[in-house]
């Protein structure tokens, strides 16, 4: 009868210990919520937490992130309809911002890279975009690095990979170059 009760507590106490001991990985944090509530932010080590009471509700990654953005068509100045691919970096700053700033940062800011992109490719035409690639991928930066604040997010790096004509407008410029 006392080795089955010792036994049962010695499983009660590995279990409250394994529940209450995490260990947050390098270049991690771990955002604590104590009772539903932001209690803070575990960076890498051992940390204890209380248990049933302490949880952790979010793990954010604290190294820099390539989000590569979905295909997307843009229409330009001169009313040509251009593809783009690009390749977003990016980098949590604010745990705490980026757990409850939003509802799902990294979506954020790829829907805003997005638009942004439109709307810097809508004010160019064909001719100039080809050559201010630079220019597009500051002003991307610049506005996710606005909003990124409220998000805890930093953009790094944007870079425009493709920018691809239409076909029929790829044939022609290729004929001129041909004539010239």
């Amino acid at each position: 009868m006392f080795s089955i009760l010792s036994a049962f507590i010695v499983v009660v106490v590995a279990i409250l210990f394994f529940t209450c001991v995490r260990i947050v990985p390098q270049q991690s944090v771990f955002v604590v919520e104590r009772l539903g509530k932001f209690n803070g932010a575990l960076e890498a080590g051992l940390h204890l937490l209380v248990p049933f009471i302490d949880r952790v509700a979010y793990k954010i990654p604290l190294q820099e992130i390539p989000l590569q953005t979905s295909s997307q068509t843009a229409i330009t100045k001169d009313n040509v309809t251009i593809t783009l691919d690009a390749v977003l970096y990016y980098q949590v700053t604010n745990p705490r911002a980026a757990a409850y700033g939003t509802s799902d940062f990294q979506t954020a800011i790829e829907v805003l890279a997005q638009t942004t992109l439109r709307s810097e490719v809508g004010k160019l035409e064909l001719d100039k975009l080809l050559e201010e690639r630079q220019s597009i991928n500051a002003a991307v930066v610049s506005a996710l690095d606005r909003a990124g604040v409220e998000w805890g997010v930093k953009c790094l790096r944007y870079e425009v990979k493709d920018l691809v004509p239409p076909q029929n407008l790829m044939a022609a410029m290729q004929l001129q170059l041909v004539a010239e």
